[in-house]
């Protein structure tokens, strides 16, 4: 899954679990402000590649692969 433009001169590649507090807590965190300077204003190409520390991470993985692209997130792209 990816934002921002495909042309971006910087991409930055995000490898994390569903299930990881560390990766909840950058979420929540820091990847809003990383959002709203840099992937919205087309500077950055940001790419999230799942990492999965489980089981349960990886079924969830495996659940939004293949959800609707109604069903994902509003902001990221299958």
């Amino acid at each position: 899954m990816a934002l921002g433009p495909a042309n971006a001169s910087v991409t930055i590649i995000e490898y994390a679990s569903m299930t990881c507090s560390h990766c909840a807590a950058f979420n929540a965190n820091v990847f809003p402000k990383i959002k709203s300077e840099y992937i919205d204003t087309g500077k950055v190409r940001y790419v999230f590649r799942e990492f999965p520390l489980d089981i349960k991470a990886a079924a969830g993985g495996r659940y939004w692969r293949a959800a609707s692209p109604r069903a994902m997130p509003e902001n990221i792209s299958p």
